[in-house]
């Protein structure tokens, strides 16, 4: 079962449960392999990169490796972006909101602190 809290999912492909695990090692791969920052990429959401996003997050998860072609065509078939968005943002945990349901306001520059 995937951890959510480790930036894992997984999804069903032709009948077969793949794992993804986004960590650190799976996106400094993925933007070694492109060239480009993470933050960017994922700004533009290209299909190439996300393909090689997902490919490496399948390889840290132990799934089979495969080429960013294959990935390209898993990623584009379904299921595989939801999941791949889900290890993302399981990857990045926004702050935890407050008992109200909105996120801690930001601290404000200065010296000091509001008590």
């Amino acid at each position: 079962m995937a951890n959510r809290m480790r930036g894992e999912a997984s999804f069903t492909h032709d009948g077969r449960t793949i794992s993804l695990t986004v960590n650190m090692e799976a996106l400094l791969r993925a933007e070694d392999e492109t060239g480009e920052g993470l933050l960017a990429l994922l700004s533009t959401a290209r299909v190439g990169f996300l393909a090689v996003l997902l490919r490496h997050a399948m390889i840290e998860a132990g799934e089979a490796e495969l080429s960013r072609a294959e990935a390209a065509e898993i990623l584009m078939a379904g299921g595989a972006r939801e999941a791949l968005r889900d290890a993302i943002d399981a990857a990045f945990p926004a702050a935890e909101p407050s008992a109200e349901g909105k996120a801690p306001a930001k601290a404000k520059a200065g010296i000091g602190t509001k008590y």
